[in-house]
């Protein structure tokens, strides 16, 4: 007998917009994600630590550390992490660079 196992994947969510990370967090969740969230890159990075997401999705305009420099220090740790950055505050310039740094989707 064939025994299947199925994982639960999880998704950090890294919003300095608390009702925005709830919302994105509720969504994900009830599509069987397991979701946490962090207002700022550098409570994300703590987050990560404990949590070990498969996934990122994060702004690009955080308080203290940005976005770009949160996603150089999770590819120089976890290359192995998705990284998805979803911003209202984007441009071409920040798409390129989000890709450039490693963006799995922006």
């Amino acid at each position: 007998m064939t025994q299947m196992y199925s994982k639960t994947y999880s998704v950090l969510i890294v919003e300095d917009e608390a009702t925005l990370a709830r919302n994105v967090a509720g969504f994900l969740g009830r599509h069987g994600f397991d979701t946490r969230t962090a207002d700022t890159a550098e409570a994300a990075l703590r987050e990560m630590v404990e949590f070990k997401p498969d996934a990122i999705v994060l702004d690009f305009d955080l308080p203290g550390m940005s976005g770009l420099d949160f996603m150089s220090r999770v590819r120089a740790t976890a290359p192995q992490i998705k990284l998805i950055m979803a911003t209202g505050q984007g441009s071409e310039q920040v798409a390129v660079d989000a890709m450039k740094s490693g963006a799995y989707d922006y």
